[in-house]
């Protein structure tokens, strides 16, 4: 028998049986207990049928909102104009090793943090704002000076679309890249730059300062 399996009369026990005990406390076999569900709406629906508390996050991040991929554009949009300030922000690894802010914001609108990884846009400035401070006094990576306190008074503004090319680039050191931007002087040789290897960027936005 698997490591995991559980004797037929304990799973014919909880088949079907509420989360919570007559003791009120959720069963040890939960997983059993919600087997039913099909979706992550399924399993909430009988969290809250059965009074049982659920989180979403607000333990690890606060106060702050999170914004996500679907809320970011309207968000983004939101705040041009609008005054905001970036409490702090982490850099991390992504899809390809492709580097990302995770910015803690605070705005007229309330406590966000949001993750960008655009090099002309948000993420680019505040990397730059890092690596000038680090240059400047090494000390401030360990005191973290580097990634705290970025003011943007006039909030963010939407960049302009650009068109890259899907091939990989190899640089100096032979390693590829992907998404080199095509020059807008250029974007009517399509010899050098074929149509079938062309796309648009997604949405981007900058702090406006």
């Amino acid at each position: 028998m698997a490591a995991n399996a559980k004797p037929n009369a304990e799973i014919d026990a909880v088949s079907g049986k509420d989360l919570v005990n007559k003791d009120g406390k959720v069963t040890k076999l939960i997983e059993w207990a919600t087997q039913s569900a099909a979706s992550p709406e399924e399993i909430m629906d009988m969290f809250l049928e059965e009074g049982v508390p659920f989180s979403h996050g607000e333990e690890l991040t606060g106060d702050y909102k999170v914004v996500t991929k679907e809320m970011k554009e309207e968000w983004c949009d939101k705040h041009i104009g609008t005054h905001l300030f970036c409490v702090t922000w982490d850099f991390y690894d992504g899809v390809g090793d492709q580097e990302f802010a995770a910015v803690h914001i605070i705005s007229a609108f309330g406590k966000f943090i949001m993750n960008d990884g655009a090099k002309g846009g948000m993420y680019g400035q505040l990397r730059k704002t890092t690596d000038f401070r680090e240059e400047q006094d090494p000390e401030s990576a360990v005191l973290r000076t580097s990634t705290a306190g970025f003011d943007a008074p006039k909030g963010l503004r939407r960049n302009k679309p650009f068109q890259y090319d899907t091939r990989p680039k190899s640089d100096k050191a032979g390693e590829e890249h992907f998404g080199h931007a095509i020059p807008r002087r250029e974007l009517d040789d399509t010899v050098k730059w074929p149509n079938a290897f062309r796309e648009t960027s997604r949405p981007t936005w900058s702090f406006d300062i």
